[in-house]
């Protein structure tokens, strides 16, 4: 689980420890059942990204390195959405 990090409050970044998760569920006064199961749900949102997440970070970024490419990956999204809701209505 080392490979996700987390950036503290105080912008340190640290491994992310789910023990952390299980321990401040239990202080919050959850049972063991309630704070482990608590813990694998978050630890396995964590392993789920949507794609929508990851186009959004990719045009963010892209747009700070490039945005001629940036403005063309949109471009071609438009018409891409475009024929797609054309196609679709064909059907």
């Amino acid at each position: 689980m080392n490979d996700i990090k987390v950036v503290k409050k105080d912008g340190s970044i640290v491994d992310f420890n789910p023990k952390k998760i299980f321990n401040a569920c239990k202080s919050a006064g959850a049972t063991k059942e309630i704070a482990e199961k608590v813990t694998d749900l978050v630890v396995e949102d964590l392993h789920k990204i949507k794609s929508k997440t990851i186009r959004e970070k990719t045009l963010r970024i892209l747009k700070e390195l490039d945005k001629d490419a940036a403005d063309n990956w949109i471009k071609f999204d438009i018409e891409h959405t475009k024929y797609e809701k054309e196609s679709s209505l064909q059907f």
